[in-house]
Formats: C-alpha cells, structure tokens, sequence
C-alpha cells in the first residue's frame, strides 16, 4: 500500500482490521497491552468523546499500534488529519451558524433595547473569556518524589529503570486534585501527597501516563517510560 492511500483510511477501520488479521480478540489486547478493552474499541470506533484527555488518545494510540506492529508515527499522522477534517468541519457549521444569528439581530430591529442587550453581551463576554484565560493558566501541580524526583510538565520522557516486577511511585499533587494512571483514577483522599505502585510490569518498555485535574478541568500530565531489565 502506498503511503498516500495508508492515509485516506481511518484510524479505527486501520486498528480493527490489523487485529482481526492477527486473531485476536479485544480481550487479548487488553491482557497484552494492559489497556482497558471500553478504550481498545474507542480507538477502533473513533469515539474519542470516551477518553478524559487528548494525551490518553495519543498515548493509546501509540501502545496500540506498536502492539498491531503498525508505524506509530503513520497512525498519529493519520489521527491528527481525521481530527483536522472534524474540527475543520465544525468551524465552517459555528461560523455558518453565527452568521445566521447576526442576522437576526440585525432584522429584529436597532433599537435602544436591543444594542443595550448586545452591549451587556459583549461585557459578559469578555470577562468570561479574561476568567477562562486566567484560569487555564493555572496548571495544576504534579511532583514525583520518589525514585526520581521531576516536576512536571517536562519536555521529554521521564525514564525509571528496575528489575522488579513493580516500581512504587511517590508524589504531589495539589489539594482536592484527582489523580490517574492510564487512564484509572488512583484514590489520593483530597491530600497534597500520594503513593501509588505500577506492578505487573512487562519485559522491557512499560509506558504510563499519569494526570492530575483540578476542579476546574484543567490537567497537567506527565509520561513515564519504566523499563524492566
């Protein structure tokens, strides 16, 4: 298959044909790869709404495909187009849509009332989008302490060598945040620390995304290779 073709398929239609090809079964992955089988076929249906975070998806996508014996980097490329061909279609219907509403405002009359309304609106507006920014900016704290000790966000991979089946984890996160690894929330009791093991660890690379979200939504995540020797 050329590379341009490789591109005009889907991502999930790409991972489930791949599987079936191979004989396995949903539940193999999951034994394999240590990824939930409700993600397996998320990433397989395109039903992205079910992951918490953009990262999920990638680092998923990734594991998944290295476990297919798939490019990785061809199945994020084709995963970044589809997504660009979604968001691309949902601007074109918001400014469709807001082009019909400014028309209407138009035709229901200039009168005091009316800009008085737009007026109030556009302040509203603008202080909702001032919050938001502020907001955003606040990205929440995650720590680790123990074995390694980094504060993330980190601009590369955080590497733990071991040669035990697990690895403990010691860390901070900011209070009343939740905590996940790969996508399952690990119980911290609202406390600014917490202690968690990754086990069952595989021969070689074991690749692990820990978030934190605050109760705003905003997360901070950071991407753990622990490799077995």
């Amino acid at each position: 298959m050329k590379k341009g073709e490789y591109l005009q398929e889907q991502v999930g239609e790409k991972l489930r044909q791949k599987r079936k090809e191979l004989g396995k079964s949903l539940l193999d992955v999951e034994v394999e790869t240590k990824i939930k089988q409700k993600y397996i076929k998320a990433l397989e249906e395109g039903a992205y709404e079910v992951f918490p975070a953009e990262v999920y998806i990638k680092g998923f996508l990734k594991n998944y495909a290295k476990f297919l014996e798939l490019n990785p980097e061809l199945i994020l490329k084709l995963y970044r187009r589809e997504r660009t061909n979604e968001n691309t279609q949902e601007t074109l219907q918001g400014a469709d849509s807001n082009r019909q509403l400014t028309s209407r405002k138009i035709r229901a009359g200039q009168n005091r009332k009316t800009w008085v309304i737009i007026g109030i609106s556009i302040i509203l507006s603008f202080g909702y989008f001032a919050f938001r920014v502020f907001i955003t900016s606040q990205t929440p704290h995650l720590a680790l302490i123990e074995p390694i000790q980094i504060t993330a966000p980190t601009e590369t991979e955080t590497r733990i060598d071991t040669e035990e089946d697990s690895v403990q984890l010691r860390g901070e996160v900011g209070v009343g945040n939740s905590l996940f690894v790969n996508g399952t929330e690990r119980k911290t009791f609202g406390l600014p620390e917490f202690s968690i093991t990754l086990d069952n660890l595989s021969e070689g690379e074991n690749e692990f995304i820990i978030i934190t979200r605050n109760q705003f939504g905003i997360e901070t995540e950071l991407f753990i290779i622990v490799h077995k020797n």
